[in-house]
């Protein structure tokens, strides 16, 4: 299982493969950027100006890794090693999934629409009479809420920004070829990294399969529109009067990706039927995270919170057990770093050059130093680690003592970083890298 999804949006970039590692030569830049390739799951390409070496392309399919070649921030070209090309398990798992099973995923997707509008209409206008009954339609089981919740936060939204008579039409220009293009841009990042983790985005739970359509990029993107929203917000109210002069020279967006960006694609022709209340679903909006600047009002997890939303770990030194314990987040336990402690001797010449180069055979290899002679490797399995220890086994120096550890990130996370004297907790322990790197 690899982890990375490697984004590079560089203007001009040079990107090669040296040592089982993936290098990336920024233009500008003397050291290149690396990560090794065994980590990557895909390679993302949307810079201008990118030279790719041949041995790298050989490299990325021996390790199954997918290149997605973008024009304009739009996927036009996808690079799947032989191995790869008969891998249809996710494929299976999307045309397997069952009618009802559509429907409960929309709903969920639907919800989480709805309550980010809320969270959104809450911030632009606290005190608007609508966001009762916005709250009402979230709340509610009605089989067409995502209309409603839309027909109350526009007005919502057209009022905050002084355009009380604001209708949202993909055909028209100022505000709405605003909303038009962030939704463009919505729906290409979308759209990279579905094809980055393997799906396809031409299998969707409710957008209607047509041609040069990608139905599943536009549900995924329901949820994440008021994040659009909002930023169209701030960039009006930031230029305040002279907003309305810039947006009379902006014209409406007509082509078809466009629309479809914009939410005018085609719907499925289906019905949702009424059905049970969603109480006890947890909508997909729970827990996202938008990051600085992101969705106001919505609440971050806690830190300390697994991923999934399940377990949620205890303070140190807490002695008291948590009620918040309603699933247990397996990645925690699979997910990992590889702690390599060392000492060896340099009394000699030649032993000094023994331990310098096994130091730099771990940086090589994607080790990072702790601390002194103690280096960690992040592991996406607990299985990768035996890859990563029989490669540690080869490259052992002559003489000294090494010593090789599996840590879970459950077990990471638990770890004290003291400094000084008297005792102090310092900062939080590392993080796994992040799985989407941008280069």
């Amino acid at each position: 299982m690899s982890y990375h999804i490697v984004s590079i949006d560089d203007a001009q970039v040079s990107l090669s493969c040296r040592d089982g590692q993936l290098t990336c030569r920024v233009n500008g830049e003397d050291k290149p950027r690396t990560v090794p390739l065994e980590d990557v799951a895909s390679i993302i390409i949307t810079s201008f100006s990118a030279s790719l070496h041949s041995h790298l392309l050989i490299e990325a399919a021996k390790h199954g890794i997918a290149l997605i070649l973008c024009e304009s921030f739009q996927p036009v070209s996808i690079l799947l090693p032989a191995n790869r090309s008969t891998d249809t398990l996710l494929t299976r798992a999307q045309l397997d999934i069952t009618g009802r099973t559509k429907e409960t995923l929309w709903r969920r997707t639907v919800n989480a629409k709805v309550k980010n509008q809320l969270l959104l209409a809450r911030h632009l206008a606290p005190e608007d009479p609508k966001l009762d009954e916005l709250e009402a339609v979230l709340n509610s089981s009605h089989p067409h809420k995502e209309a409603m919740g839309a027909r109350i936060h526009w007005g919502i939204f057209g009022r905050s920004l002084g355009i009380p008579d604001f209708i949202r039409d993909q055909s028209k220009a100022g505000v709405n070829a605003l909303l038009n293009y962030g939704y463009a841009v919505l729906l290409s990042t979308t759209l990279q990294k579905l094809f980055g983790v393997g799906l396809d985005p031409t299998f969707g739970i409710f957008h209607v399969t047509r041609e040069q359509a990608t139905p599943l990029a536009y549900d995924l993107m329901e949820p994440f529109r008021p994040c659009v929203d909002w930023r169209v917000a701030q960039w009006v109210r930031k230029h305040g009067k002279g907003a309305r002069t810039l947006l009379s020279a902006v014209p409406p967006s007509t082509d078809e990706a466009a629309a479809a960006a914009s939410g005018e694609a085609d719907r499925s022709p289906r019905s949702p039927r009424r059905s049970r209340s969603d109480q006890g679903l947890s909508p997909l909006g729970d827990g996202l995270s938008f990051g600085e600047g992101g969705l106001p009002g919505h609440e971050h997890r806690n830190p300390r919170r697994d991923r999934r939303g399940g377990a949620l770990l205890p303070p140190r030194g807490s002695g008291t057990q948590t009620h918040d314990l309603q699933a247990v987040d397996t990645e925690l336990y699979k997910m990992g770093w590889l702690l390599v402690a060392f000492d060896l001797p340099t009394l000699t010449k030649k032993e000094r050059k023994a331990a310098h180069d096994f130091r730099e055979w771990l940086k090589d290899d994607g080790y990072s130093m702790l601390q002194w002679s103690v280096y960690v490797r992040a592991c996406v399995t607990f299985a990768r680690q035996e890859t990563h220890l029989d490669r540690l086994k080869s490259h052992l120096p002559p003489e000294g003592s090494v010593r090789a550890v599996f840590v879970t990130r459950a077990q990471w996370e638990r770890s004290f970083v003291m400094h000084g004297q008297p005792t102090q907790e310092g900062e939080e322990p590392e993080s796994l890298p992040e799985q989407i790197l941008l280069w």
